[in-house]
């Protein structure tokens, strides 16, 4: 997290990130059970894993800045 801040805005980062991160898991099954109650359980768990499989370009995308020149 800190290497994705600006200089001196570590302590920030953290918090939008911790907040987003503790508010978003709250909210999560509330969205996904609203889900499965308009369109079914087994629409709203493809929802789920289509959520879950979204991370992974951002994933990748971030990867290349946190790369260190000690890291092959």
């Amino acid at each position: 997290m800190p290497e994705l801040a600006p200089p001196g805005r570590g302590e920030r980062a953290f918090a939008l990130f911790y907040t987003g991160t503790v508010g978003l898991g709250a909210f999560s099954p509330i969205l996904y059970g609203f889900l499965g109650d308009a369109v079914g359980a087994s629409w709203a768990t493809a929802a789920t894993a289509v959520a879950a499989l979204a991370t992974f370009p951002l994933a990748f995308a971030l990867a290349r800045h946190l790369r260190s020149d000690e890291c092959p």
